[in-house]
């Protein structure tokens, strides 16, 4: 029970950050939809012919609202993944699988009711791991190193305290959407607002 409210915490602040952030005054960007749990599962896909069923349940479920970008990019869509280092690699590959075919196969349009998806985030609980993680998506078999559909970051950078002991993501909660993503396609940061 404690893991399971660990983890529910880790979303809920990732939930906080991105309400506060988009809320701000000077914030062009908007949350549109935050879904979680259950309402999101997409049920279960088939990864290869002859496999085992496994399902696909993200953690969440975001879309955000970019009004200066071009028609048909102002919305953009993710999937988010609470990763408490409970899962080997082995296992969070298989789960990258899942989202990738569970991707190639269209099904997430019907499922949760969105066209497209920009990437899977997750965040992870140090950086050392989320690098781990980052390789097991490379070797996954998801075309991970041409395709940017899985991000990682720590939580340390949004719990990083300050001389007064004040953890960043209460400080400056828009830095969730500032360059803090790694994808599995080079070094350069991204953000989730495409700048």
């Amino acid at each position: 029970r404690l893991l399971y409210a660990q983890h529910e915490l880790v979303i809920s602040r990732f939930h906080f950050m991105l309400e506060a952030a988009t809320k701000k005054a000077n914030s062009k960007i908007r949350l549109r939809q935050w879904k979680q749990g259950s309402d999101i599962w997409t049920g279960r896909v088939n990864p290869e012919p002859g496999s085992n069923i496994m399902p696909c349940r993200p953690d969440a479920l975001f879309s955000l609202l970019l009004p200066d970008e071009l028609q048909g990019r102002q919305t953009v869509n993710f999937f988010y993944e609470a990763d408490r280092k409970r899962m080997n690699a082995t296992r969070m590959a298989q789960k990258m699988k899942n989202y990738f075919e569970f991707f190639v196969s269209e099904r997430f349009r019907g499922v949760c009711g969105i066209n497209k998806v920009r990437a899977v985030l997750v965040e992870t609980t140090d950086s050392e791991w989320a690098m781990n993680l980052r390789r097991a998506a490379l070797n996954a078999n998801v075309d991970a190193d041409c395709v940017p559909l899985f991000w990682f970051t720590s939580s340390e950078v949004f719990s990083s305290r300050d001389k007064s002991g004040i953890p960043r993501y209460l400080r400056r909660p828009e830095v969730v959407l500032e360059r803090v993503w790694l994808s599995t396609v080079d070094e350069e940061l991204l953000s989730v607002d495409n700048n």
